[in-house]
């Protein structure tokens, strides 16, 4: 169970479902958040590229979408994920 909490004073819980080291793959459901979805459960993967420090990230999504369209709502989680990876680039690039 993980509990971040956001400058402005929300709460995100989470709970781990399932990580895979060797697969590179953490999966996690939201328990609570400042977000228009329920029944949220994501999959997060990571893979090397072959020949390259790089790396490809993908990420599934399961919610139920409260007061917004699916697609409004998809569209806020892709935002929230490119921005962390963004700043996770940023960061090891230091």
């Amino acid at each position: 169970m993980r509990h971040l909490a956001k400058p402005a004073g929300d709460v995100i819980v989470e709970q781990r479902e399932m990580y895979n080291n060797g697969a590179r793959s953490d999966s996690y459901s939201t328990l609570q958040a400042p977000l228009p979805a329920t029944d949220y459960l994501s999959t997060l993967r990571v893979a090397p590229l072959a020949g390259s420090a790089g790396a490809r990230v993908t990420w599934s999504g399961r919610f139920t979408p409260v007061g917004l369209s699916e697609q409004e709502v998809t569209g806020l989680f892709h935002g929230i994920y490119v921005a962390a990876l963004q700043a996770l680039r940023q960061s090891l690039a230091k």
